[in-house]
């Protein structure tokens, strides 16, 4: 499948607060910290955006590690930007 809409839907599925769908299965979100940094971008970046107006209500409502998030993405070369509430 090559089209984002049929594959993804409008917006990143995700069966419920802690569960990403993918192709191929789902990624739960307390791993998240344990994936690929560029995968994690995405997937933070996406739930800040739809879900979570800040990083600390990201990291109380999926129970991660907020300064081992700012250092998985840091290692990147992104940064927290509290205006636009995404890493940038």
């Amino acid at each position: 499948m090559n089209d984002w809409n049929a594959l993804w839907g409008s917006h990143f599925p995700f069966a419920d607060d802690r569960t990403a769908v993918a192709e191929g299965g789902t990624v739960e979100i307390r791993n998240l910290l344990n994936m690929d940094a560029n995968i994690v971008l995405g997937i933070v970046n996406e739930r800040l955006r739809l879900e979570c107006d800040t990083i600390e209500e990201l990291s109380t409502r999926y129970e991660l590690d907020q300064n081992a998030l700012r250092e998985k993405m840091e290692s990147l070369g992104y940064r927290y930007d509290p205006i636009s509430n995404q890493f940038k």
